[in-house]
């Protein structure tokens, strides 16, 4: 590794090897200049530490977040039904305060108050006692919890947060870079199932995998549409189609693969095991599925991860389908971050209502929908896909969103000829008794 290769990488750990190395720092997106003559490490030794440095802020940064994804979604459930706990709890009102400005200190309830009982719960998930069962494959049970949080911190690798910029590298195969890394995550969980020596555990862990894998295919499919449009596998590139390419200018992806998005967010709460998909944890059936004999910092380490991947599921879904970091005065770095942050939280609250909206789904019906409907849908959308992509090349773009709003009324008509509601149960036995 040389300073020119060092100098060449798009990547930031790359920059930092060679700041390290030279004492020269360039990062001309967010306007950094910083020149340390002093500063001449080996280049094996620069490159070490950055690889180490970058790791440690990227796992920092996801942590930091995840805390606050926490305390959002607490806010949001108290907000849906009306939970006294996470919208009240760390808010002191001073004994003249409060009730001569109660209509201040209501507005603070609302907006910030619940940061106590987020901060309570991190506390106490650190001082549980750390136990491994007796029977336990000891080495396996400790390295699932690891695995299922590196597999989530994966995929950022190649999310690009601002122009020219993503977090390590802007892979020409960054798109299917993404996937590979999460299906690390059934691995790791079942991992987690089978090393307990438990068969609540084993059977959360059987049920993510199937799951995973069950819902794995509409996600990569709904997203084959947009990457026939784009002609491109590269995040970058996936981004800038959607700024410079189209029907007009700054389209994004949402108007030409609304059926795409749709299948994309159903398959990605699934594959992050949220509700109504939440069966590998199934309190109900499993006691807590594949993480019941987990505890204190391993049981956090699943939490975390659980946080981390919905995060990731929304940034990719920012960037595929909401024009990822574009947007007015995205030339400036930090405001093109602001605009990639403010859609991925869009898409963070839209995650967070689902969950608290719709009951848990049975495991029959779970895979019946993956495999019955959204399979079918997602293979359809990609061959209306290249259905549209020709009549674009032979007619222009004028008609442009009346191909993409034909199969969208199609599957209208359908659902409105084919489904039929199941009839109900015969009552007259209970009405009789009664």
């Amino acid at each position: 590794m040389t300073l020119d290769a060092l100098l060449a990488l798009n990547r930031w750990d790359g920059g930092l090897a060679y700041f390290l190395a030279t004492g020269t720092l360039n990062i001309d997106p967010i306007n950094v200049h910083l020149t340390l003559p002093w500063l001449h490490l080996p280049i094996v030794l620069a490159w070490v530490i950055s690889m180490f440095v970058m790791s440690g802020i990227v796992t920092s940064l996801v942590s930091v977040n995840v805390m606050a994804l926490v305390w959002l979604e607490r806010k949001i459930s108290g907000l849906i039904q009306n939970r006294m706990g996470p919208m009240m709890v760390g808010i002191i009102k001073p004994k003249g305060w409060a009730t001569k400005h109660h209509s201040f200190w209501k507005w603070m309830s609302v907006w910030f108050g619940g940061w106590l009982q987020t901060l309570a719960d991190g506390v106490k998930l650190l001082l549980k006692e750390d136990i491994i069962p007796t029977n336990a494959d000891k080495w396996v049970f400790i390295s699932a919890p690891i695995l299922t949080f590196t597999a989530c911190i994966m995929g950022y690798a190649v999310i690009p947060f601002t122009p020219n910029f993503p977090v390590l590298k802007d892979l020409n195969i960054g798109f299917l870079f993404i996937f590979a890394a999460g299906s690390y995550t059934a691995v790791s969980i079942l991992m987690a199932g089978w090393s307990s020596n438990n068969k609540y555990s084993l059977l959360g862990g059987m049920r993510s995998a199937a799951q995973i894998i069950s819902y794995e295919l509409p996600l990569v499919l709904s997203l084959i549409g947009v990457v026939m449009m784009a002609g491109s596998l590269k995040m970058e590139d996936l981004v800038n189609w959607q700024r410079t390419v189209g029907a007009h200018h700054g389209h994004w992806f949402i108007l030409y693969q609304p059926i795409g998005f749709l299948i994309f967010v159903i398959s990605a709460v699934a594959e992050t095991n949220r509700p109504p998909f939440d069966l590998p944890e199934a309190e109900s059936e499993l006691v807590s599925g594949f993480n019941t004999e987990y505890s204190g910092f391993r049981f956090s380490v699943f939490f975390l991860s659980e946080f981390a991947s919905m995060f990731g599921a929304c940034a990719l879904a920012a960037t595929l389908f909401l024009g990822g970091w574009s947007g007015p005065g995205s030339e400036n770095g930090f405001i093109a971050f602001l605009w990639f942050l403010a859609k991925t939280y869009c898409m963070v609250l839209i995650f967070m209502w689902i969950r608290w909206t719709f009951p848990r789904l049975r495991v029959d019906q779970l895979m019946a929908f993956g495999w019955k409907i959204l399979t079918p849908a997602a293979l359809i959308n990609v061959l209306w896909t290249g259905v549209e992509i020709a009549l674009v090349k032979a007619h222009g773009y004028q008609h442009q969103y009346l191909y993409i709003w034909i199969p969208i009324l199609l599957y209208c008509l359908l659902g409105i000829f084919v489904a039929k509601p199941k009839p109900r149960g015969d009552f007259s036995i209970l009405q009789e008794t009664s």
